[in-house]
């Protein structure tokens, strides 16, 4: 009587089990975000695009981020301007430009372009414009797609504007049929100024002040300069880690320096194999095994691009010396023994049940955050079910295998 009264007990609390951990109600909240001057893109496929124009390339503000993008009105109206800033070595004549923007239609879109300049007061953008030139245009399609929208290189050709050495602004102020974005670039040194008396912003605001964050423009000005600085910069990789027989047994950091001998570096944009570029702010660290690329290049105040240049490497981290025994009783239970002779940190487990009748506890990870040479940690699972299971326990590189059999809250049987 006793034996049948514990089997029904046992049953409850194995079917209330049950019930308790599948009665999961799942609730989702969909909040729409409200509109802003500037939008944020959703994942791109950003890829490198050679510039259109094959004439002397005077400054380059970098390749479009593929991130974000600044809201522009068409011209006659003049309502919402962005100007983005650069340095002139020497005496420059600027005859040309481009910028990339983003409309709904395409390249039919865009229909025409005035680039505007001004001088630098020392705390921003003059309000008094220095010259201006109505552009000729050939848009192309880069095959980019930001915000749905397609990427258009808006390649403009002018008369001549001079220039001498100092800090200027540009504007290229779009005529267009619908709705407009310029993106922001990579490269980011300074932020831009803008105009949006819709949104109460007097000319010029600083970016800044706006958003919070630093958005340069994706541009470039084309022509011919009187001297100067012609001579791009000059980017080194060093590699810093513990190296066996070539290759690297540790963590690899990756440091990029670059110099610049006249107008100094703008900015340095590097990629890891097969990523996205980005802008490169500090040094950091490389941590996957197998074989790695270094991508980079540095572009001058002048405008002058380095030739692409790449490091490689081969990272092979040693397998920790771990042991693993695997225990039944209430749950799961597996010793992992640090066997070698140095410390471990942060040891990732996991434990895995591949019974079919397994209703909690199928799988458990987690990590140990530090373990002597010689010392044992325990971690454990607990588990309900029914039935026979495999049992696969994992840390870091180490693995054990066993089976056993659950019985509600105990496994038994594990070998």
């Amino acid at each position: 009587m006793t034996n049948k009264k514990s089997i029904k007990i046992a049953g409850v609390l194995l079917l209330s089990a049950i019930l308790l951990f599948s009665a999961v109600a799942v609730t989702a909240n969909a909040n729409e975000a409200a509109t802003t001057i500037r939008e944020i893109a959703e994942q791109n496929n950003f890829v490198i695009t050679t510039s259109s124009t094959q004439r002397a390339v005077l400054y380059d503000n970098g390749a479009p981020d593929g991130v974000n993008g600044l809201s522009c009105v068409a011209w006659p109206g003049y309502n919402r301007e962005i100007i983005d800033d650069f340095t002139v070595p020497s005496t420059w004549q600027v005859t040309g430009g481009e910028y990339r923007a983003l409309t709904y239609s395409g390249t039919g879109s865009v229909n025409g372009c005035i680039v505007r300049f001004f001088q630098d007061t020392g705390s921003g953008a003059s309000t008094t414009e220095y010259a201006n030139r109505t552009a000729t245009i050939t848009n192309t399609l880069t095959g980019n797609i930001y915000f749905s929208r397609p990427e258009i290189l808006v390649n403009c050709s002018f008369s001549p504007v001079t220039l001498a050495p100092g800090n200027w602004w540009v504007l290229f102020q779009t005529q267009h049929s619908e709705n407009c974005f310029t993106l922001t670039a990579t490269g980011q040194g300074s932020s831009v100024f803008l105009s949006y008396p819709d949104q109460g912003l007097p000319r010029w605001t600083d970016g800044y002040v706006v958003f919070a964050a630093y958005y340069d423009m994706a541009w470039l000005l084309t022509g011919t300069s009187g001297g100067g600085d012609l001579i791009p910069p000059v980017t080194t990789c060093t590699l810093d880690g513990v190296m066996a027989g070539g290759i690297y047994i540790s963590d690899v950091t990756v440091t990029l320096n670059a110099t610049d001998d006249d107008s100094g570096v703008n900015y340095t944009m590097f990629k890891l194999d097969a990523g996205a570029w980005t802008t490169y702010t500090a040094p950091f660290v490389v941590t996957d095994d197998g074989d790695h690329t270094v991508y980079f290049y540095s572009v001058d105040n002048a405008g002058n691009v380095e030739d692409e240049k790449n490091e490689t490497f081969t990272i092979q981290h040693p397998a920790p010396d771990l042991s693993i025994t695997i225990k039944g009783g209430i749950g799961i239970t597996a010793e992992i023994k640090n066997t070698g002779t140095t410390n471990l940190t942060d040891i990732s487990w996991t434990i895995d049940l591949d019974g079919s009748l397994i209703f909690i506890g199928k799988t458990k990870s987690g990590t140990i955050a530090s373990l002597g040479a010689g010392e044992t940690a325990t971690v454990k699972d607990f588990v309900i079910g029914l039935g026979k299971t495999g049992i696969a326990v994992e840390a870091d590189d180490a693995s054990a295998n066993a089976t056993g059999t659950v019985l509600l809250f105990f496994v038994i049987g594990v070998a």
